[in-house]
């Protein structure tokens, strides 16, 4: 099954990039993408594509490589797309970014190692 989905995925792609609906660089940031997931939204029922981008630091790169990478799947599928950038720490200038271009941040708190008292 996934191998079938891996497959339609990419010829969709391809597809897109044939018919000049996405870009050369649009094609290759998708490859590039650290994870890309097709999903349900809750509040109604729609399909929406989700592009995420994960580092230990996000930056500048991380936010327009997501925003590029969601914007050529909403082109490429004719449906809803995210932006997602993940990490443990983002500059307040790369967050404000983010925000701008609508670039969902989720930071994470930075696991500590267990103490030897736990």
């Amino acid at each position: 099954m996934l191998l079938s989905v891996r497959y339609n995925y990419w010829n969709m792609v391809e597809r897109a990039l044939a018919a000049g609906i996405i870009s050369d660089e649009q094609e290759t940031k998708l490859y590039a993408t650290d994870i890309v997931y097709n999903a349900v939204r809750k509040s109604d029922g729609a399909r929406v594509w989700v592009a995420v981008e994960a580092s230990n630091i996000l930056k500048e790169g991380s936010v327009e490589k997501a925003r590029v990478a969601a914007d050529a799947l909403g082109a490429a599928f004719g449906e809803d797309a995210e932006a997602i950038v993940a990490g443990y720490s983002i500059h307040p200038r790369d967050r404000e970014r983010a925000a701008r271009l609508g670039v969902h941040a989720f930071i994470a708190p930075i696991p500590r190692p267990p103490s030897d008292s736990e």
